[in-house]
């Protein structure tokens, strides 16, 4: 399966034993960008389309089947598993977080937890029963959110301050848009942590990565400006969370916006202007 930037799939069938590419075929999902994120449910693999139009999509008698979810506008979809939520989905649109819960696979049953900003990708880990969600936050609406009424909260300006004389992390009151990394509890849904990233930082992808029997956020980023057509730079940045507090361990800049990132042998793949990096 492979999706386009105007809501269109294609998908074919192909030769285990040749890898030859056969019998292809073309869909409409919607007329946004579709992503497509693979789980597991009802003892068998599906997959999610996160669009304007949302569809799970499972194989029944050799042919794909394409069933309509009905929510809209879904911005990131992350599959979890736990006995409070068996074959869940963690859906991120632009109106809230949403946990669904697989009934059938015409339908979901689900409860919408009101952020009061924009989610954009989510992560889950089970070892430490918190999701990590990417928001993006207007600060020219004075309405509250979970960042703003969240009391532990940190910011990469004041991390970076006595360590980077970078402009970058300079604290901007003239910013309209901040990139937020929350820390949410998965079975009260409370807001634990908040970290603010830089002025012109946007967090772009997240990861829940295992590592030397610890558990860690990986957060890509990429410094937006007016004056780029695409990001420049961008951060590989590593969070944990031990309990209590979001603790920043490592940050690395990279050339270029952290556009994805997730983990293969042990190590991170991060996704670096149309390039795969293994670190």
């Amino acid at each position: 399966m492979a999706t386009l930037g105007d809501g269109s799939m294609f998908y074919c069938d192909i030769d285990s034993d040749t890898g030859k590419l056969t019998k292809k075929k073309k869909i409409a999902l919607g007329i946004h960008s579709t992503t497509l994120q693979l789980f597991h449910a009802f003892d068998a693999n599906h997959v999610f389309a996160s669009s304007d139009r949302p569809t799970v999509i499972y194989s029944n008698s050799g042919k794909l089947v394409f069933s309509t979810v009905n929510m809209q506008d879904i911005n990131h979809m992350c599959p979890i598993n736990t006995s409070a939520y068996p074959d869940a989905l963690a859906l991120a649109s632009s109106s809230g977080f949403t946990v669904g819960s697989v009934a059938t696979i015409q339908k979901l049953h689900i409860q919408t937890i009101p952020l009061g900003e924009s989610p954009k990708k989510i992560a889950y880990q089970e070892a430490t029963s918190t999701y990590g969600i990417i928001t993006l936050r207007n600060n020219n609406v004075t309405a509250p959110s979970v960042s703003t009424l969240c009391q532990n909260v940190s910011d990469s300006s004041d991390v970076a301050n006595g360590m980077d004389p970078d402009s970058r992390f300079k604290k901007d009151s003239n910013n309209t848009e901040v990139h937020n990394l929350i820390i949410m509890d998965k079975k009260t849904y409370e807001v634990l942590h908040v970290h603010r990233f830089a002025p012109t930082e946007w967090a772009l992808s997240i990861h829940s990565y295992f590592c030397n029997e610890k558990h860690y956020f990986v957060v890509g980023t990429g410094f937006v400006t007016a004056d780029d057509t695409e990001p420049k730079d961008g951060r590989l940045i590593i969070f944990r969370w031990d309990g209590n507090t979001l603790n920043q361990i490592a940050s690395t800049d990279v050339k270029g916006a952290v556009i994805c990132v997730t983990e293969v042998c042990g190590k991170i793949l991060a996704g670096i202007k149309q390039q795969g990096y293994c670190l």
